[in-house]
Parts: structure tokens; C-alpha cells; sequence
């Protein structure tokens, strides 16, 4: 059993409006691996159409659809993150905090978390980092895109 943890940005958003022809950041890393369940940090922000409860739905349902029609099957949990701004290290450490909590309980002691880690959200990677400090005999994986439109790479850690 193999378990991603990610937030979507705003390359995942483009995509899904079809302002993209990559596909986004996160569906690339979906089809290039074979992960069994996503746990999709989504972000609420009622000022921000790209961060709202509606949005997330289009998400889910969108990666589904594209999953589907490659004849992938996974299994993709919102958790949602009430933060403050994109700035809120409390709120992005809390939410990661809980996927961390939500992949574990998942896989269990024999399978693996990857964390996808994204070069434009320094915060989140941030937490992220602190999470895996915290937890140094969890089987995690760190996968990033170096850049737009680039394949996913696992980084050590």
C-alpha cells in the first residue's frame, strides 16, 4: 500500500480549467506511480474562488474522471485546512499533521507515505520536514517537480 500526501497549487487549478496541457503537477505524479489512496490538502479560503469547498469537490471529482479514463483506480480523501493566508505555518503544519496522521493510520507499519512536495510553497515544505523529524521510523518518500511541465523526481531525505 502506497499512500501521497499533497497539497494542489495553483499549475493543479490551471490544469483542471484546461489552461494547462500538462495535465498539472499532481496528476502527473498520480499517473507516473502507483499510489493506492491521495489524501489532498485543500486549503479554504472564502475570498479565494481557487481555495473553496466547491472547488475541492471539482477537484476530486476531476482527478477521478482523468484517473478513470487511463483505467487507474485511486482512492482520493480531501482533508481541508482552514488557514489564514498561505502564510499560516500553524494552520499548514496542523493540516499536514492530520494527512500525516490519516496516511499512517492507512498504511500501516509495511507500507509507505510519499509527500509531494512542491518548490513553490516553502511553508508547506517546511512543515513537512518538521513532520518527518518528528516521525523518523515512518517510510516516507519525498517526491517533488523540479519544474513546470517536468516529470516527478523522488529527492533523499
Amino acid at each position: 500500500m502506497s499512500v501521497l500526501l499533497s497539497w494542489y497549487g495553483i499549475s493543479d487549478y490551471r490544469a483542471m480549467i484546461g489552461q494547462s496541457d500538462t495535465g498539472g503537477p499532481l496528476l502527473s505524479a498520480l499517473l507516473e506511480f502507483n499510489f493506492t489512496d491521495v489524501f489532498l490538502l485543500c486549503p479554504i479560503d472564502k475570498y479565494n474562488v481557487e481555495n473553496s469547498p466547491e472547488t475541492h469537490a471539482r477537484f476530486l471529482q476531476w482527478y477521478s474522471e482523468s484517473l478513470t479514463e487511463t483505467g487507474k483506480t485511486v482512492n482520493i480523501s480531501a482533508v481541508t485546512a482552514d488557514l489564514l493566508g498561505l502564510d499560516d505555518l500553524v494552520g499548514i503544519k496542523s493540516a499536514e499533521r492530520l494527512a500525516f496522521q490519516l496516511g499512517s493510520k492507512k498504511v500501516g507499519e509495511s507500507g509507505s507515505i510519499t509527500i509531494y512536495i512542491s518548490p513553490g510553497t516553502s511553508l508547506m515544505a517546511f512543515g513537512w520536514a518538521e513532520i518527518i523529524q518528528e516521525n523518523p521510523n515512518a517510510n516516507v518518500r519525498l517526491l517533488m517537480s523540479p519544474r513546470a511541465g517536468s516529470k516527478p523526481i523522488f529527492i533523499p531525505h
